[in-house]
């Protein structure tokens, strides 16, 4: 009987490994495929981040995004952090509804730097206050603060 309860437990060990290799590999083969700088597997970019301060993490950022300027990555402990800086690209991800509620992970660790505010709100919080700033966006607006001189009109 000992023996049956031991093999069960073996092959139940043997099936969670192998689903988590799985995964693994999975989420690998994600992020290798996104531009970013060389990660370690598990830990990912977590050394980089061991003395991070307040006044250091945005150089950090930096040097990890590199000279990629539309899409780059980064990873830590299996988690995946993609930095999207093309505008049209990230007007696309704000109007999703599916991707209104941020990863925790990622956004506790930008509010612990940058507090909270647009970027880091979620839900009904956010929508308030999208509400209340997009006046201010308005096109009539924001040529009133181009120099009518410096040849520069907005798109």
């Amino acid at each position: 009987m000992a023996l049956v309860v031991v093999a069960l437990l073996v092959a139940v060990l043997v099936l969670a490994v192998q689903r988590l290799l799985r995964a693994y590999t999975r989420f690998r083969k994600m992020e290798l495929a996104i531009p970013g700088p060389p990660s370690l597997p598990v830990l990912g970019n977590a050394l980089d981040f061991l003395n991070v301060t307040e006044e250091n993490v945005w150089p950090i950022l930096r040097r990890l995004w590199g000279h990629r300027y539309e899409l780059s990555r980064f990873s830590m402990l299996g988690r995946l952090v993609v930095i999207v800086s093309d505008a049209d690209h990230i007007e696309k991800l704000m109007k999703r509804r599916d991707l209104q509620d941020k990863s925790r992970f990622s956004y506790e660790f930008i509010e612990y730097f940058s507090r909270r505010g647009l970027v880091t709100l979620n839900g009904a919080e956010w929508r308030s206050h999208r509400r209340a700033l997009q006046p201010a966006f308005h096109q009539d607006v924001l040529d009133r603060w181009v120099h009518a001189g410096s040849g520069w009109k907005l798109p």
